[in-house]
């Protein structure tokens, strides 16, 4: 399984329309927040699980770890693209 997070952010939509323009199969966990706009992870058609959390939260993420060989950090990501971009 995969765990996404950030997929609801900027850089996630762009992840998010890759996955479904490659017909991906795989069952996908996505952490998100409670204010998080959901709704194209509710229409694309992927197999998607949403979990509800804190990603500081050690408890929560040795839960949403659970089962996961895979994980895509697109918010951590960006933040190193981001840092990168500001020392050059």
């Amino acid at each position: 399984m995969l765990l996404v997070t950030g997929i609801t952010g900027h850089t996630g939509r762009y992840f998010l329309q890759e996955l479904i323009k490659n017909k991906y199969e795989g069952p996908i966990r996505c952490i998100v927040r409670e204010t998080s706009d959901t709704s194209l992870l509710d229409t694309s058609g992927l197999n998607i699980e949403k979990v509800v959390g804190d990603i500081n939260n050690q408890a929560f993420i040795e839960n949403a770890m659970f089962g996961i060989n895979t994980v895509k950090c697109i918010f951590i990501t960006s933040i190193i693209h981001l840092l990168l971009y500001k020392l050059q």
